[in-house]
Order: structure tokens, then C-alpha cells, then sequence
């Protein structure tokens, strides 16, 4: 009541003054409108002393300048045992709340219950490993897998493309125990069996060195000396390098020629510096003397053959140097051995490419091995090595 009130005063000092009327439709809701002129129609009322009356009179005027109001909708008549329940289902209070989770622990304790028997069942395997591992059958000595990992490995000896692998393995596991570990690889076991000849002879090596290793009594820089020599005899000769140089000056010191091309209708003279390894030795005796005190009982005994072929559809032999017997004495046993020989080419080699095939062998170890150095003869001098 005290805004429409509020809104009579403010529409009452608009375009004109307290007396002034309009004949645009509208309402002066004035005091002396209210009390005076009464253009409403309605009954005019004692003068407005008493407040109660004066507000009945100005909501009269405005209910007819403004129309009447629409009156409300009834409202609907409240189902209280409705609301009690819903009151109820959203009851915020402290015991309701509380009583909420109360279930809700509830809740949570019924899953605890429902995982527990899970959680009670691993607890219970892990028990019965923990239990297998103390009671249960198995290996449960070092000696029971030892015995287990043998007869792996003696499985696996015979399907796997390597042998060698699986022998060392073998090897290992009996020096570790005490045992022999070339009876662990004799001919007669199956791991023997499945090596071949030259794998059998560098698995003997290994066998060695190890058995010497464990040995208390054993010099261990003898058995690398003699697992090295027994390593390289399975390897068989080998030759590292060959070379044409126009000098040497021992082993691994030489000046290389910077061609190998050489000029067509000239002599060829060049070093060949030949590196071999893999060598074996033999021990010299007096009898090969003639009986005479023999100062350096060791000696390398290898024969080197040179032969140059024409490269081309087929090879060509073009040139040979015949076999020749190089023996090398020494009071030890050598680590470095090479082969120096100077040879010479006939100047009626023709233009073309070739091949130096080089051969050694070794008359101890019986065995044999081939290098080529390639060599060509050509007509432009700017080509070819010209000595200068």
C-alpha cells in the first residue's frame, strides 16, 4: 500500500500543477481529487482525517482508472500427508543426515564384506606358494639346479643352430662345481656329440683355461698365454694384410706404393709385405743339426706360393712364383709374424686388370690361407706409379 501510494505522489507532479486537469484520459489523484471534485463517481466520504479511510478512497480511484485485477488463482489445496513425505525423503536436518550415513557406511561395510572373501583368497595362494616353496616339491638345493639346469641345456644342445653357446654355458656350470669340465663336453655327452670337430677344439680351450682358473695352484697369466695359442691353432692361419710397398722396415712399419697401377711394357718391382697369424710353432731338437746345441728351440715353419691372374672371363694364369720354405727360429714363442719378399713382374703383361693371389701355409699346423692383391697394368702414364 505505501508504493502505490509512492507512485500516486510521483504521477502527480508530472506536466502540470497540484489544480491542473487534462483532458487526455487519466487520473489526478491528488489530495483535492481525492476529497473535492470526486470525478469518479464514487461516493463521496467525509473528509479524510482518519488515515484508513484516506488509503481505502485512493485505491478506489485507482482500481477504476486501471481496471480491477485479476483476482488470484485459488491455490490448490495442500496434501499434507504428501508433503510429510517429502519433507521426510528431503529432510536436511542433523539427524537426518546422520541417519543417511549411517547407511551409507552401511553400504560401504556390505562391499568390504563382499571383497573380503577375494582378498582372503589371495592371501590364501600366496600362503600355499610361500608353503610350496618351503614344503612343496622342486629343487631346493643348489646341487638339485645345478642338476635341473643340466639336463636343460643338455635339451637344448640339440635343437639350437649354435652349440658352441650352449658348450661354454656347459662348461662354466662344471668348473663352478668342481667338476671337470671337459668331461662335461666328451664325446660320449650330448653336448660332445652335437659339436663338430673344430668347436670341439675351442671348447677344450675354454675347458682348460677355466679348470686352471679354479685351479689354486695355476698361473693365470700361463693359462691366457696358452688359451691364446690354443684359440688361434682353432682359428686356423690367417693373413691380416698384404701389401705392395717400396720399403719395410719390420713388422707393421712400411711405406705402402700409393698406386698399384703400374705402366704397360715395364719391369714391375715391388715388396710384398705379408702379415700372418694364427701360426703355430714346433720345438727344435739337435737331430735336425746335425746334433749341435740348438739356441732358439722354437721355429715357425710356412711355405708362400705367388701366382698373378688376368682378370676377364676367366682367369688367366699371367705369372707364378713357385712355393718357397720360410723358417723362423726363436728363443720364444713369436706374437708377430710377417713374410717380406721382393719379387719382380715381366714387362710383357698386357693392359688389363689382375689379380696377386698370395698363399701360405703352415707346415706345423697344416693348415692354409689365401689373400689377393689387386694389380693393373695401364698405357697412360699419368695412371700409373712412375717412381718418381
Amino acid at each position: 500500500m505505501l508504493v502505490a501510494m509512492a507512485c500516486a505522489g510521483a504521477l502527480s507532479g508530472c506536466g502540470g500543477g497540484a489544480n491542473t486537469r487534462t483532458d487526455e484520459p487519466g487520473v489526478n489523484v491528488g489530495l483535492e481529487a481525492m476529497v473535492g471534485d470526486n470525478p469518479s463517481g464514487v461516493a463521496a466520504a467525509e473528509p479524510a482525517t482518519d488515515l484508513e479511510a484516506l488509503m481505502a478512497l485512493q485505491a478506489a480511484q485507482l482500481a477504476e482508472a486501471f481496471g480491477t485485477p485479476a483476482e488470484a488463482p485459488d491455490e490448490p489445496e495442500t496434501d499434507w500427508t504428501t508433503m510429510e513425505g517429502a519433507e521426510a525423503s528431503t529432510d536436511t536436518s542433523l539427524t537426518n543426515l546422520l541417519g543417511g550415513a549411517g547407511e551409507a557406511n552401511e553400504q560401504e561395510a556390505t562391499a568390504a564384506a563382499d571383497a573380503e572373501p577375494a582378498e582372503a583368497a589371495d592371501a590364501a595362494v600366496a600362503e600355499g606358494d610361500a608353503g610350496a616353496e618351503t614344503t612343496g616339491p622342486g629343487p631346493t638345493t643348489v646341487e638339485a639346479l645345478y642338476a635341473q639346469l643340466d639336463e636343460a641345456l643338455g635339451q637344448e644342445v640339440e635343437t639350437t643352430s649354435e652349440p658352441f653357446r650352449t658348450a661354454v654355458a656347459v662348461i662354466a656350470m662344471a668348473a663352478a662345481q668342481g667338476r671337470d669340465p671337459l668331461e662335461a663336453i666328451g664325446p660320449e655327452t650330448r653336448v660332445g656329440a652335437a659339436l663338430s670337430p673344430e668347436e670341439r677344439e675351442r671348447a677344450a680351450a675354454v675347458a682348460e683355461l677355466l679348470a686352471s682358473v679354479f685351479s689354486t695352484d695355476a698361473d693365470g697369466m700361463s693359462a691366457l698365454q696358452g688359451l691364446s695359442e690354443r684359440l688361434s691353432k682353432t682359428v686356423g692361419l690367417q693373413i691380416p694384410k698384404a701389401l705392395l710397398c717400396t720399403e719395410v722396415r719390420g713388422f707393421g712399419r712400411y711405406s705402402e706404393f700409393p698406386t698399384t697401377n703400374f705402366l704397360a711394357g715395364r719391369r714391375v718391382r715391388a715388396l710384398l709385405y705379408v702379415e700372418v697369424d694364427g701360426f703355430a710353432h714346433r720345438e727344435m731338437n739337435g737331430v735336425e743339426f746335425g746334433g749341435l746345441e740348438v739356441e732358439e728351440p722354437w721355429a715357425i715353419d710356412v711355405t708362400q706360393t705367388l701366382e698373378l691372374y688376368h682378370s676377364g672371363a676367366g682367369e688367366i694364369l699371367a705369372w707364378k712364383r713357385p712355393e718357397e720354405i720360410v723358417v723362423e727360429t726363436s728363443r720364444n714363442k713369436q706374437r708377430d709374424f710377417y713374410l717380406l719378399t721382393d719379387f719382380e713382374l715381366p714387362e710383357t703383361l698386357t693392359v688389363g686388370s689382375y689379380q696377386l693371389k698370395v698363399i701360405i701355409k703352415d707346415r706345423v699346423a697344416k693348415s692354409r690361407a689365401e689373400v689377393l692383391v689387386p694389380i693393373g697394368i695401364v698405357a697412360d702414364p699419368a695412371l700409373a706409379w712412375t717412381g718418381r
